[in-house]
């Protein structure tokens, strides 16, 4: 089981340079999980990429239902006042948070290309790279 944010399920779904890399991670382990928040990061994600013509709408809509199939019934709400005291702790979002609490939660890791996240959790967080290399 691992933990994903939405740029990693928004590079597996979607067109773009990180493709084959989420496509390895999910060979890997396709038990991905989220915060219930990722539908909202996805559409923020997915709006951004029509608005800059990246995607036309159709395309992007097709790509948000695979996205959404990929997480559906994985998805968890993490304890919100843990999620204040790591937000505080490391100055990331709360939003980025989120992700980590569910990755402790379930005691695995949390893919993700961001790199804030990355160095503020490194127990945690891990690039997909770094965890195809396991």
């Amino acid at each position: 089981m691992i933990v994903v944010d939405a740029n990693v399920v928004a590079s597996l779904v979607m067109p773009g340079e990180s493709a084959d890399l989420a496509e390895a991670l999910h060979r890997f382990d396709p038990e991905w999980v989220a915060p219930a928040l990722i539908v909202s990061e996805l559409l923020s994600v997915v709006l951004k990429g029509v608005r800059t013509r990246k995607w036309r709408l159709v395309d992007a809509e097709r790509s948000l239902a695979l996205a959404l199939e990929l997480i559906d019934g994985r998805q968890v709400d993490p304890d919100p006042v843990r999620v204040l005291q790591l937000a505080d702790e490391s100055r990331c979002s709360s939003y980025d948070c989120e992700y980590v609490v569910a990755a402790e939660l379930f005691e695995c890791p949390l893919a993700t290309f961001d790199a804030q996240l990355l160095k503020a959790f490194p127990q945690r967080a891990v690039h997909p790279e770094r965890l195809l290399a396991r």
